[in-house]
């Protein structure tokens, strides 16, 4: 029909919107840009500083004699103006790796879980890792230290790691 319901003649074009939505669409962008920037700034400033509470460095030498014993000291600096607690070290060897402990040696389990004190502020801790690596000549062996922590003000958990390659 050419007429509305109050009977005048509709306009050109149809009934116009009650909302615009060009304006709408407009809205709806502006919106997603400023989640998305939000979002970006959560993960950099916020996630991305997580597990940067402890820093942690494997020491020793790079080329070493097949079944030698070696010592593989390890330090864990806590970095943060926090304390950090329940602290602990998983020590991943390779397969075929035999572990000293109180002068007696085993074949390793897939990870060594050994508890490290609460690290004050700027305190570090240091602690040696006594093992057996076998290998052929030239092979390359990694030994990986995860450390899991919580600050003391968090109840989440959080993990840094290093790794190092012996040959």
């Amino acid at each position: 029909s050419w007429f509305g319901r109050d009977g005048r003649p509709k306009p050109e074009g149809g009934e116009k919107p009650s909302f615009d939505r060009k304006a709408f669409k407009y809205f709806l962008a502006g919106l997603t840009l400023l989640v998305i920037i939000g979002g970006s700034a959560f993960v950099f400033f916020y996630l991305g500083t997580r597990g940067q509470e402890v820093s942690v460095s494997i020491h020793g030498r790079d080329r070493i004699e097949s079944g030698e014993i070696l010592t593989i000291p390890v330090s864990f600096r806590n970095v943060s103006g926090t304390t950090v607690r329940d602290a602990e070290a998983v020590i991943v060897l390779p397969a075929g790796s035999v572990v000293r402990q109180e002068g007696i040696e085993q074949p390793i389990p897939l990870r060594l879980v050994i508890p490290v004190k609460d690290l004050g502020p700027n305190e570090e801790a240091v602690m040696e890792i006594t093992v057996r690596l076998f290998g052929s000549e030239g092979e390359v062996k990694e030994v990986e230290i995860r450390f899991l922590y919580r600050p003391e003000n968090l109840q989440a958990r959080f993990s840094t790691s290093e790794k190092k390659t012996f040959t």
